[in-house]
Parts: structure tokens; C-alpha cells; sequence
């Protein structure tokens, strides 16, 4: 199996410009893969394919459905455990949110205001959103942690900053009358030393990940879209649920979350729920999918075309999108600041960015 052949798979009827295109990202990756030290013909982290084949089915096919986990994220369950006690709690919690000032920064802390004030419940009297003013130093600086004292906040989120202020949040727990809740959005450079980092109680940066993580190139507005992913799908029935998906190479694998594991509870039955509380099992679930929906019955289609089998973890996680968006609409703004900050940070479009900018543009 090559990325050539996957792409004839997916295009058999494509031009000379089409394949062109193809593989001039196709030397790209090859060449960045070397740069790094990247064996592109392993699978990463569990996957089922060899790392160049599994980038080439994703930029060929770039839908929702095929989005990778917000879960994969370091923290993100502590960041949803947060979120959760907040809502539960939205009469008289208060949340201070402080982001960057670039388009990044902004798209990202507008983001999870609205949400917070849209669907989680939080009233705007009780959500301090402030950006640096003109004079602050990049980060949480001690002037900008200031302004949020008087507001005692019982939660502190901060986006496209924070992983370098690991000094400056000690000086703010110490100052404040409330100690909140630290969550930590961000994308730079991470301190070298695990002992360095901030010390917060959610610190979601992609840069803890090695190099070849595909979650690397995420900015802050994308990750903050993935936090609120993560929210809505913790109050679905799959939450925290460990399926057995078979084994490879002689080790058992599991699901849970959309995380592949080693560990879980062999032969879990595999049922899915989708939004409306219908429960069906699986195998019934996906072959319901494929005829009614045109795209993912094509994407099968055309991997069958290619010599590939979908594992079993890709199709729960596509099952599992493919209902997500039934709230599409509850989304819209949220996907369209997502692809802005993505556009606007400059982040290579590929994987879940090339997903993200495409679903914000439509």
C-alpha cells in the first residue's frame, strides 16, 4: 500500500493538476517527516495504518467524522470535569478569561465566553473576559493577574498564553482571597522540564506531545474548540466507556473516549446511543449510517477501492462524530472562530486543522 494508490483509490478520474497538487504535499510531509525523524512507515500511537498512509486518508478526506478525539489532548478531562462542576454550580460560579490579543487569542477567549454564556449557562455578570491592554508584556504579567482580583474568580482560563507563567499563577494563588481553578489553553513553547510547568489544574498545550503528534500544529482557537467538543460529548451515554476493539500484535486494545489503551474490560459489548437516546449495536448502528449518509457510505467505498479496512476504532470514532454534528448548528460560530484563529496563527492546514478551516468556511 502506498499514498499513490490511495490516491488513485479516493480520485481515479483525477487530472494532471489534481495529482500534481497531490504530490507536491506528498514531498512536503516526506520531507518534514525526515527533518524530525519520523519512520513513516510505523503507525503512530495505535493506529491501524502506517503514519504516511493514515495522513494521506485524512487530507484526502477531510470531514468532520474523521476528527480525532479532543480526549487525545494532555488534561482534557480535568478541563471537562471543571467545566461540568461549572455548570452544575452556574448560579454562583464566576469565571475570569484572559487570551492573547492576536486573532488567535481572541477567537479562542470569545469562544468559550459564548459557549459558557450560551450553553453551559454561566450569566455574563459572572464571566470577566479581558484581554492585555496596550502596555502589558506578553503572558499572565502580575498587571494584567491584578485586574482580576476584585472579581475573585472560582475558575481562571487562559488562552494562547500561560505555559511560561508558571511563577507569575504562584504569585496570583498567593495574593487572591479565592484560589481558582487554573485551565491553561495554549500552544507555545513549553518550560524543558515537566517539573517547570505551571502548576494548574488543567494544562492543555499540544507541544507536550513529540514531535510527530499530529495534535502539535493545533493553535489556541482550535484547541478551545475541542474543550467544548469534549464538554458536549461528556453528557452522552459512550462517556467513559471502554470498548474491546480486538487485538494487535498480540496485545488487547481498547476504546475509550476515542483513545485507543492497553487496558479495559475484554469483550465489552459494543452498543451505541445516539443524541435522541436510541440504542442499537454497533455493526446495526454503522450499517444504518452508510445508508443514510452518502459521504461516509463513499469514504467506505472508496477504502474498500484502496485494499483498506476501517478498524474498528475509526468507525466508532466516525459514528461518534457523524452524531456530534446533529448540533451542528449549536456549532456554527464556534467552527468559523476555530478556522479564523486557525487561518490567522498560520498553522499548517492539515488533519484536524484542514477539518476545522473547511467546516468553518461552509
Amino acid at each position: 500500500m502506498s499514498p499513490e494508490k490511495v490516491f488513485e483509490a479516493f480520485y481515479p478520474d483525477a487530472g494532471v493538476l489534481q495529482k500534481k497538487i497531490f504530490l507536491s504535499w506528498l514531498k512536503g510531509l516526506q520531507r518534514e517527516c525526515e527533518e524530525i525523524g519520523v519512520d513513516t512507515t510505523q503507525p503512530l500511537r495505535g493506529e491501524e495504518f502506517p503514519f504516511i498512509i493514515e495522513k494521506t486518508i485524512r487530507y484526502l478526506n477531510p470531514k468532520y467524522w474523521l476528527m480525532r478525539s479532543p480526549f487525545y489532548l494532555p488534561d482534557m478531562e480535568k478541563a471537562v470535569s471543571i467545566l461540568r462542576m461549572a455548570h452544575e454550580r452556574r448560579e454562583a460560579v464566576r469565571i475570569g478569561i484572559y487570551s492573547d490579543r492576536d486573532t488567535d487569542g481572541i477567537t479562542a477567549g470569545s469562544m468559550l465566553a459564548l459557549f459558557l454564556r450560551d450553553k453551559m449557562g454561566i450569566a455574563p455578570e459572572n464571566i470577566l473576559y479581558l484581554t492585555p491592554e496596550e502596555e502589558d508584556k506578553y503572558g499572565f504579567v502580575e498587571d494584567a493577574a491584578d485586574r482580576f482580583l476584585p472579581f475573585e474568580p472560582d475558575i481562571m482560563i487562559l488562552l494562547d498564553l500561560g505555559s511560561s507563567n508558571a511563577n507569575e499563577i504562584l504569585e496570583y494563588r498567593y495574593a487572591a482571597d479565592k484560589n481558582p481553578a487554573f485551565i491553561i489553553i495554549d500552544h507555545h513553547t513549553i518550560p524543558e522540564s515537566e517539573a517547570e510547568y505551571p502548576q494548574v489544574e488543567a494544562f492543555i498545550n499540544p507541544k507536550r506531545f513529540s514531535v510527530e503528534s499530529p495534535e502539535r500544529n493545533l493553535c489556541s482557537a482550535a484547541i478551545a474548540f475541542k474543550l467544548i467538543h469534549a464538554v458536549f460529548y461528556s453528557y452522552t451515554k459512550e462517556y467513559n466507556k471502554t470498548y474491546h476493539i480486538g487485538d494487535r500484535n498480540g496485545q488487547e486494545q481498547f476504546l475509550k473516549n476515542g483513545v485507543i489503551q492497553s487496558q479495559g474490560e475484554k469483550n465489552h459489548p459494543v452498543y451505541f446511543s445516539d443524541l435522541h437516546g436510541k440504542t442499537s449495536a454497533f455493526d446495526s448502528a454503522w450499517n444504518t449510517l452508510l445508508q443514510r449518509d452518502k459521504q461516509v457510505y463513499d469514504f467506505s467505498a472508496k477504502m474498500k477501492r484502496a485494499g483498506i479496512n476501517i478498524p474498528p476504532a475509526w468507525r466508532i470514532n466516525i459514528l461518534t462524530n457523524y452524531h456530534f454534528r446533529k448540533i451542528r448548528e449549536k456549532l456554527g460560530v464556534w467552527s468559523t472562530l476555530a478556522a479564523t484563529g486557525t487561518i490567522a496563527d498560520l498553522q499548517p492546514l492539515l488533519d484536524d486543522n484542514r477539518i476545522l478551516v473547511l467546516e468553518g468556511l461552509n
